[in-house]
């Protein structure tokens, strides 16, 4: 008997382990790999493929086994029931995984200088030249893509650091403090057994841990930004709320696109109780407009020198040759509606809503006040969808930082309401919610693992302190110099007349043709990494 009952444990314990659930927590928590078998590539990095297969398995067998409905009741209320200590960790555990990959990734020389140049070298060195320069920036400064003025207040510790691990912590930092005041200190903070479920919930968005993984931008400001703007509302700290949002205003030209749309819960939300409600939503759009006449008319054709680099010409260049230009057109022209609704319409756009959105809208159901926090949130996913660009709606970069404060605050608004985390909808919404999670930090560590070598030739490319010439790729690594010339620039006569170092990877191909151009020219080749083949060239004169 002892042998039959042993053996029984022996196979449910084994069954555990082989199950899907098993594997999802497993890449949940360690991230999974990409792995090599018979020279084919296999990853097992994605929770997707494996949650759509748990589903199969274990919606037939959950009315007719009622051991199993015991235990996947059991997981579901260890994970998430009452317990702020729990959420607390959630936050800590894969803010602090997201930050060790992205540190990964940028050692492992995987970051690329269109990623971070245009941000970082104007933090460093925001008074050489024109301000907030960026050598690689077509304009010379960072504010001739974005106007984002708001990162002065870091620029006294970043400016003396010189730190790419400083800007990657603060990015991360950042990013946990909009998550504390919205899960803890907003319109949940009298309803502390929601804390566990909603903090896993909003880290199970993919967009969110994309950002942190992705590189530094200003939208890393934009969402504490709103996260602390929403907190204000919801405590009635109106003045505070005005200072973060004239703040907002200042972070990113595109933000005074959205923040007049916030006006629109603040007055129908009866259940704020804001006495000045009215008079706090003229307010909030009348700053919106004064900013988009001074930012979009002045500002942004000012810094961008004339050049037409700025993203929002580079999107919407087809509707006009000026900001204002094409606001109009957009409101008076039939053609650009019906190319602003082909735009909006397109199937990965279209996927993009589901994804984002999904989750969201089976908890909060038909809650009308939820609904109106969502509205804000709505009108910022239709601006990334209607730019037409697949990279700005693949929730892969920085995006969607401006929508997701208003997601997880009408998502939280919604909860409220709800008895417990066991209601039918919760349940379901974490169960899409973790399905469309897509890969998890774990597997970015174990992407980007750093070796000794990566290690060595960072030491040396960060110990240059000298005028050179960078590839794209390692633009990324040289922004703590405070004059460099990007590769891309300059023509091949133009880089022998400059006398000056280059430093670059053969595996970008312009890199990999300049250098056999200059192969046989009066050139010393330093291999600073084997590899990744980075080569520093210096002139022998």
């Amino acid at each position: 008997m002892y042998r039959i009952i042993r053996m029984n444990q022996i196979l449910k314990n084994l069954s555990i382990k082989l199950s899907p659930l098993y594997l999802i927590a497993l890449l949940i928590v360690l991230g999974g790999s990409v792995f090599e078998i018979a020279g084919a590539k296999i990853e097992i990095g994605s929770v997707t493929v494996w949650a759509i297969l748990a589903i199969f398995i274990y919606l037939p067998m959950w009315k007719r086994n009622p051991h199993l409905r015991s235990d996947l009741t059991k997981i579901y209320t260890k994970l998430f029931s009452f317990s702020p200590k729990k959420a607390r960790i959630y936050i800590l555990f894969f803010i602090g995984l997201s930050l060790i990959a992205h540190l990964f990734k940028h050692w492992s020389f995987n970051t690329h200088g269109y990623d971070i140049s245009y941000v970082y070298q104007a933090l460093f060195h925001p008074l050489r030249g024109p301000f907030f320069p960026s050598d690689f920036a077509p304009s010379g400064t960072a504010l001739g893509e974005h106007l984002l003025f708001s990162l002065i207040l870091i620029t006294p510790i970043t400016a003396f650091l010189h730190s790419d691990e400083f800007i990657v912590l603060i990015q991360h930092l950042t990013v946990m403090l909009g998550l504390y005041y919205l899960v803890f200190k907003s319109f949940m903070r009298n309803t502390p057994q929601f804390w566990a479920y909603s903090a896993f919930l909003f880290l199970s968005f993919k967009t969110l841990r994309a950002s942190l993984v992705w590189n530094f931008r200003e939208d890393i400001f934009i969402f504490t930004g709103l996260a602390l703007f929403i907190y204000c509302i919801a405590n009635r700290y109106l003045l505070r709320g005005l200072i973060f949002a004239i703040l907002l205003l200042i972070t990113k030209e595109s933000v005074c696109l959205i923040l007049p749309f916030v006006a629109i819960p603040i007055v129908f939300d009866r259940d704020l109780e804001i006495k000045h409600s009215k008079l706090l939503a003229i307010t909030l759009v009348a700053l919106s407009g004064i900013y988009f006449i001074v930012g979009y008319k002045f500002l942004l054709p000012h810094f961008a020198a004339g050049k037409m680099t700025s993203p929002f010409l580079v999107r919407f260049g087809d509707w006009g040759n000026s900001p204002s230009e094409v606001v109009i057109n957009l409101i008076t022209s039939p053609p650009v509606w019906w190319d602003a609704f082909k735009r909006l319409m397109a199937p990965f756009n279209i996927k993009y809503y589901l994804a984002l959105l999904l989750p969201t809208l089976i908890i909060i159901g038909k809650n009308k006040r939820a609904l109106l926090w969502l509205f804000p949130g709505i009108m910022g996913i239709l601006m990334n969808a209607i730019t037409g660009y697949k990279s700005q709606t693949s929730m892969s970069y920085h995006y969607d930082l401006i929508v997701l404060p208003f997601i997880f605050t009408s998502i939280s608004i919604a909860l409220i309401d709800y008895r417990d985390i066991f209601q039918k909808r919760l349940v379901w919404a974490m169960i899409f919610a973790v399905t469309l999670s897509g890969r998890w930090p774990g597997f970015y560590i174990n992407k980007f693992m750093i070796s000794s070598e990566d290690l060595s030739a960072q030491r040396i490319v960060n110990s240059l302190d000298t005028k050179l010439i960078a590839g794209n790729r390692m633009s990324a690594q040289v922004n703590h110099l405070k004059k460099y010339t990007p590769l891309r620039k300059l023509s091949l006569e133009e880089i022998k007349a400059s006398e000056l170092p280059i430093l670059i990877t053969l595996e970008e191909q312009d890199s990999l043709k300049i250098f056999n151009q200059l192969e046989h020219e009066n050139y010393k080749t330093t291999l600073l990494h084997k590899k990744k083949q980075i080569i520093l060239l210096e002139p022998k004169n």
